[in-house]
């Protein structure tokens, strides 16, 4: 069960010109020396940008405090299977300029739907990796997708994908992959037929219903819809244009949005630049925790909280569960109290890596979240290399050992390169945590012997 809800967060965040601290301005500028940037910012060598100053390290990249999200992330030192270790991945060019779809798509009206049951596979095979115990295996092969940034299970053996740097939307059956939506490698912004729509950078996807998927697309500042039954993508909502402005879905703006939940009360979006929380309800955006622009780790109600690049973003029981991602946090936001006031579920607000009682435990940059049907939370922590459970107010981790590399077989002995994206399935009293191991290229399955 997921959110129907990064970091790729990577080295300095978030995909799109901006960065992460300093003049979002000026920052993402075409440069060749500090000359071409303005105030308080400095042009990183390797990325011929423009970034804030202080995020620049000797070797030309992000400071550990500042990574990218929109950067292919590139380790020196990384286990691979046996077709060897992956290639060095270049930079990312500047961004361009969006063009405007043809038309403007009407959004519609209607309450949205929250997930429904779905159907579970009709052939299913035995568990036999769960037998033993909690393992983890691979859905595909290494390096199947570029830079999957999300995973959404709709079945046992079925999910979708948010490729980040694939600009497409892909589906996976068995060990059976397809594009669902998007075309392959190629960034743009088309509405109309599947298969001829594009994408910039998609983060991450919700279901509604049956067959209504919606993307996060991130680098058209855009929140976009799949049609399954009619195989064609719309625009939902958002102008196109990098901003913060409330108001009808086409007139509304977001800057880089990279979460969306979807429910019965409302599409919530993770508005992750203007480090805010969204919400698309009867053709209107308003904005509901956070305010534009202002970054920080308040709780409090609605626009008195604060937070700093929110990512994953979950709807479960009523309450809104957000990925904090550089507040390395986990926060909480009632929909149903005055102004919508958020906590913090867990997390002490430093990045590293501590298991315990949730006010004291350390996270390092989250980027995910999937809730199972008793409560319990499952995180993908992005920089710790590992997915981390929160349940009844302790946090532990569940898999992997904390160093980044590839690696199946016992869960803390398993590795990951970045795990970006989480969901959760379960059948016949047990589990499946399916993870986007967003550097790897692949997804991952968590295999547990009792449901999640």
């Amino acid at each position: 069960m997921k959110r129907a809800l990064f970091p790729l967060l990577l080295l300095i965040f978030a995909g799109g010109p901006g960065c992460l601290t300093g003049d979002l301005t000026a920052t993402g500028r075409p440069c060749t020396n500090n000359s071409s940037c303005g105030p308080d910012t400095v042009c990183d060598k390797q990325l011929k940008i423009c970034v804030p100053a202080g995020a620049v390290r000797k070797d030309g990249g992000g400071s550990k405090d500042a990574p990218r999200l929109d950067k292919k992330v590139t380790d020196k030192k990384v286990s691979a299977p046996d077709k060897g270790k992956p290639k060095k991945d270049q930079p990312r060019p500047p961004d361009k300029k969006v063009s405007a779809p043809d038309k403007k798509v009407s959004a519609p009206d209607k309450k949205i739907a929250p997930d429904k049951k779905i159907a579970l596979d009709k052939k299913i095979t035995p568990d036999k990796a769960s037998t033993g115990g909690i393992t983890v295996t691979s859905m595909v092969p290494y390096k199947t997708f570029n830079y999957p940034r999300d995973v959404l299970a709709t079945g046992w053996n079925t999910v979708y994908i948010a490729d980040l740097f694939g600009h497409s939307i892909k589906t996976v059956t068995g060990s059976t992959y397809s594009t669902l939506a998007g075309t392959h490698k190629v960034a743009g912004h088309v509405d109309g037929p599947s298969a001829s729509a594009k994408f910039n950078q998609p983060y991450q996807i919700c279901r509604s219903g049956l067959y209504e998927i919606y993307v996060a697309d991130r680098d058209n500042h855009r929140i976009r819809k799949i049609s399954t039954s009619a195989n064609k993508v719309a625009t939902y909502a958002g102008s196109g244009s990098k901003g913060s402005s409330d108001g009808t879905t086409m007139a509304a703006s977001f800057n880089l949005p990279s979460g969306v939940a979807c429910g019965a009360t409302g599409l919530y979006v993770a508005d992750t630049f203007n480090h805010t929380i969204r919400r698309i309800y009867k053709g209107l955006v308003s904005t509901i925790a956070g305010s534009p622009g202002a970054q920080g780790s308040t709780d409090g109600a609605g626009a008195l909280a604060r937070f700093r690049y929110p990512t994953g973003i979950q709807l479960y029981n009523g309450k809104l569960y957000v990925a904090d991602m550089y507040n390395h946090k986990i926060r909480v936001i009632d929909p149903k109290s005055a102004n919508y006031t958020v906590t913090t579920l867990a997390g002490a607000g430093t990045a590293g890596f501590q298991d315990g009682p949730a006010n004291i435990a350390r996270f390092n940059q989250p980027a995910d979240i999937a809730i199972g049907a008793t409560g319990k939370v499952y995180v993908a922590d992005y920089q710790n290399y590992r997915v981390r459970l929160i349940r009844k107010g302790v946090v532990s981790t569940l898999a992997g050992d904390g160093t980044n590399g590839y690696k199946d077989g016992p869960a803390l002995q398993a590795k990951f390169r970045y795990p970006a994206g989480i969901s959760l399935r379960s059948f016949l009293g047990k589990g499946r945590v399916f993870v986007a191991d967003y550097n790897n290229h692949t997804i991952r399955v968590i295999h547990l012997p009792y449901p999640p």
